[in-house]
């Protein structure tokens, strides 16, 4: 999902941003993105199994930790049958 956030051109993320920041801010945000993008990678998503998913907007916010949630609990195994044991 960083591949996302990397690859989107200025405008696109421009106008995903444009209702919740000021020019200013979203200029600052530009100017970061890689530098956010190498932190995250290099700081943050620790594990084997580790990922992120990235939400451009609050309008995404949701969507993106529904998919996250999902896919965390698709390999998760809360409990399962024990073989029944031979008496004695």
């Amino acid at each position: 999902m960083w591949e996302k956030l990397r690859t989107l051109d200025d405008v696109t993320i421009k106008q995903g941003l444009k209702p919740f920041l000021n020019v200013y801010e979203i200029e600052a945000v530009l100017k970061r993105r890689q530098k956010l993008v190498a932190y995250f990678q290099s700081e943050v998503i620790r594990g084997a199994d580790a990922f992120t998913e990235v939400a451009l907007g609050f309008q995404e916010f949701e969507q993106a930790m529904i998919r996250k949630l999902l896919k965390e609990l698709q390999g998760l195994s809360v409990s399962g049958l024990a073989p029944p044991r031979e008496p004695g």
